[in-house]
Parts: structure tokens; C-alpha cells; sequence
């Protein structure tokens, strides 16, 4: 049922790689959304720009290192100017033309549609380690009468019979959430699902982790979590849980499945976790993937760089930030991202025009990106700039787009 987060996730797994390879609904008007309740299905596609870059530069060969995350019934909560999505903790705010940015980070940007359709993109840096952001998806309204109703409220303990753990359960407002009794670091993060309105759950994960070289080799990972489940009006639960995982030099699939034993929960746990589930919705477990917030309220980056990416017809515009004390090597790393971007924009314009945002695609978003940037770009730098006081550089670029 749980997950981690992706970049937790890519990073173990990339870690992993690389060391084997080298060893209906309208426009968003921002005040009608506050306190509403929205299905957020999406597809994650996080680059891992700085290491390929610089790899490229070394050797003179093209690398790619990627995770990609789909997921499906994960519910968000609107507020006074946005929401909270799930990975990175980023209030992603919504203005009433569609446009979407981050006050948590400059670097987000994208676009809303009237048929709730979404895309949007940027930088981030773990470690000190840049990658690009890409995610598409769809963002529509959860109605109360499209959710179980109060009578399949209540609390529970869901136990692996094989492992022994404890999963601690809340269905309120007809959403589910849980996480462990007892906590471990490199758990997966909870966030909150949809119960359909007879009682029934209903979740899908897929992550994908690649990594190799155009022409040369390619190692890729998969891991699927189907969860099932039943809350019945009696005040029973039962949930199932199915993971298959696939690699490069896997013969077949493997698969675990977890039928898990469940007890009722009391009222002081059902009141405990209706309290982290309103914490977990407006942002509130999620502090360190906010890492650029703090040093933009400080150093705000330049105008160019926050306002819309606005473009001639058939030109792509991309933008990059990267923090680093040598001035040199932060522009050319944030020139970099800003190629990337500029890439994905491209991409994005693709796969909406050939099949929209849906996660149910036959082509993968790192296909689409792959696609585009196999191609020869020209581009030229519109603006940068590099901020010593926080160490930070700016690029802009623009190229033709095909």
C-alpha cells in the first residue's frame, strides 16, 4: 500500500545501477478550490541531469539515468492558493488561467487545462546533485457522493502475516490512510487514497528505474503494487496487496503477495490519525524536499527567470538554476537543466497532441523525452545570471521546436 518517495527510491536504486554498470472539470478559479478534495493521477518522470551531463562531458557518450513513478487514486486537498503534491511536498499553486508555479520552488512551472489535464516541470537538488522534474497527469474533482460516506468510517490495525508489521488505517471522508505502527526510516510515505462509494480501494503503483547508454546497454527495473481492498458497513476491513518486480537478467517476474489480518482500531487512534492525515494533505511531514524554499525567499531569483515562459510559435523555452560556489561550473550545469526542459516542453507538446496527459499511456513519458532529445537541438542562451551572494546561477534558453 505505501511507497517512498521517488527520490528516496531512485536514488537506492540508481546507486544500484550505476554501480553494477561502471562496476470535466474547467479552468481552476484559486478561491472555489479551498477545502476540496481532488483525485491526482499522475505520471513522474525525474532525470538525473547533472550526473549524464557531466558523464557526457567526460567520456564524449550520451548517458541516461531516469525514474519514472505512476500512480492512480491519490487524493490531494485544495487550498487558499493550490495544493500539496505528494512527492516533494511542493505547494503547487493554480492561477486562475491555468498557469502553475511554486512558491517552494522557482523552478516549477506548467499548465493546467479546462479538462483537467496538468503538466509541470523544474529543477531540484538532492545532495547537491541536480535533476530535472517532469510530471503529467489529470487533476478532478473527488466529490463527497463519488466517496464512501461516513458509515465506513473507522480505525484499524492491518498486520503482515509474514513480517509481523502493523499498518495503523483511518477511513474518514471517504479516503483511506495508514502508516506503520512503528516506523522505520527508509519506509514508504503514506498519503491519502480514494474509497469508492460502496466501500471498495483500489491502488496502483508502478516505478521504474533505467540507466545506460544509447546504442550500448540499457538496465531497467520495475516494481508494481496493486492494492485491493473492502471496508464493509459492518466495521470490517480486509486489504490484499500484490508487488511484481522485473529486472535487466530476470528471467520472469517476481511476485509477493500480502492478504493482510485486520482488527479494529479505537476512537483515540481514528481521532490520532485524522489529525497526521490533515497534517500529511497540507504539507506538513514534508520538510526536506522543500530545499530550495528557503534559499529563494532569501535570494529570490531574477524576473526573467519567475515569469511565464512566453514564446514565439514553434519555439521552446527552458530555464535552469543551479546552486554551486564556482561560478563557471553552476552556469554550465544550469544551462544544461535548461536544455532539458526545454526538451521536455517540447515532449510534453508531443504527447498531448498525440494521445493528452493521461497516466494510461501507451508510451512512457521517458520514451516520449528519449525521442525528442535523439534529435539534433539547436539553442541559444536568452538570459542568465549568476548570484553570488547565494552561489546560485540562472539560465534561460530557447530552441525550434519540431
Amino acid at each position: 500500500m505505501g511507497r517512498k518517495s521517488c527520490h528516496q527510491i531512485a536514488g537506492a536504486l540508481l546507486v544500484l545501477v550505476v554501480f553494477s554498470c561502471f562496476a470535466g472539470c474547467g479552468s481552476v478559479p484559486k478561491a472555489s478550490l479551498a477545502g476540496n478534495f481532488y483525485t491526482y493521477d499522475y505520471e513522474l518522470l525525474l532525470s538525473f541531469t547533472e550526473s549524464c551531463y557531466l558523464y557526457q562531458q567526460s567520456a564524449g557518450m550520451r548517458m541516461y539515468q531516469d525514474y519514472t513513478k505512476t500512480a492512480s487514486n491519490v487524493v490531494v486537498q485544495m487550498q487558499d492558493s493550490g495544493f500539496v503534491e505528494p512527492d516533494y511536498g511542493y505547494l503547487l499553486e493554480i492561477s486562475p488561467s491555468g498557469r502553475i508555479s511554486s512558491r517552494d520552488n522557482a523552478s516549477v512551472i506548467g499548465k493546467y487545462h479546462d479538462d483537467g489535464t496538468f503538466y509541470w516541470q523544474g529543477v531540484e537538488e538532492s545532495g547537491g546533485v541536480l535533476r530535472n522534474l517532469l510530471v503529467r497527469g489529470k487533476l478532478l474533482p473527488s466529490r463527497a457522493q463519488d466517496r464512501a460516506d461516513s458509515r465506513y468510517d473507522g480505525s484499524f490495525v492491518l498486520t503482515d502475516p509474514g513480517t509481523g508489521r502493523e499498518q495503523q488505517v483511518l477511513v474518514q471522508d471517504g479516503l483511506y490512510f495508514w502508516h506503520y505502527a512503528q516506523p522505520k526510516e527508509d519506509d514508504f510515505e503514506p498519503w491519502p487514497l480514494v474509497v469508492q462509494p460502496d466501500g471498495s480501494i483500489d491502488y496502483h503503483l508502478e516505478m521504474i528505474t533505467r540507466s545506460g547508454m544509447a546504442g550500448m546497454y540499457d538496465m531497467t527495473f520495475s516494481s508494481e503494487v496493486y492494492t485491493s481492498g473492502q471496508v464493509e458497513l459492518d466495521g470490517s476491513i480486509s486489504v490484499s496487496s500484490i508487488t511484481k518486480t522485473l529486472g535487466t537478467g530476470m528471467m520472469a517476474p517476481q511476485e509477493a503477495k500480502v492478504n493482510y489480518v485486520a482488527t479494529s482500531g479505537s476512537q483515540q487512534l481514528q481521532e490520532k490519525l485524522g489529525q497526521e492525515m490533515g497534517r500529511t494533505l497540507a504539507g506538513g511531514s514534508k520538510a526536506a524536499s522543500k530545499n530550495l524554499a528557503g534559499e529563494i525567499r532569501k535570494n529570490p531569483p531574477p524576473l526573467w527567470f519567475a515569469a511565464d515562459l512566453d514564446t514565439s510559435p514553434g519555439v521552446a523555452a527552458g530555464r535552469g538554476m543551479k546552486r554551486h560556489e564556482d561560478r563557471a561550473v553552476a552556469l554550465e550545469l544550469a544551462e544544461a537543466a535548461a536544455v532539458a526542459e526545454a526538451i521536455s516542453a517540447i515532449s510534453i507538446t508531443v504527447a498531448r497532441e498525440s494521445r493528452g496527459y493521461e497516466t494510461n499511456q501507451e508510451r512512457r513519458l521517458y520514451e516520449v523525452v528519449e525521442t525528442v532529445a535523439s534529435r539534433s537541438h539547436d539553442y541559444r542562451v536568452v538570459n542568465s545570471l549568476y548570484d553570488s551572494e547565494s552561489s546560485t546561477a540562472y539560465v534561460m534558453v530557447e530552441m525550434e521546436a519540431e
